[in-house]
């Protein structure tokens, strides 16, 4: 491979499974800047997440980001159950 075919592989477009699209709008993070993890939760007090979720929150697709929202809005309401008791 010479130099013109290394040019012209890194300007072809990427094909499906070589990352996130970028094309697809972002997902906001639900970090509020109130970091405070809670052991009995296993999560943050402020965003709800877990440590793994913070730590590859950069790095998952928005579909994996949307899964995890989906895991905090379910924690902050089992949490909100089991503090209304």
């Amino acid at each position: 491979m010479d130099e013109q075919d290394l040019d012209t592989a890194a300007l072809r477009s990427p094909t499906p499974g070589d990352g996130p699209d970028v094309n697809e709008p972002a997902v906001a993070s639900p970090c509020v800047l109130v970091c405070l993890y809670d052991k009995g939760l296993d999560a943050c007090r402020g965003c709800y997440r877990t440590l793994d979720e913070i730590a590859h929150w950069s790095i998952y697709t928005p579909d994996e980001q949307r899964a995890v929202l989906a895991q905090v809005a379910e924690r902050r309401s089992n949490l909100g159950r089991l503090t209304a008791d």
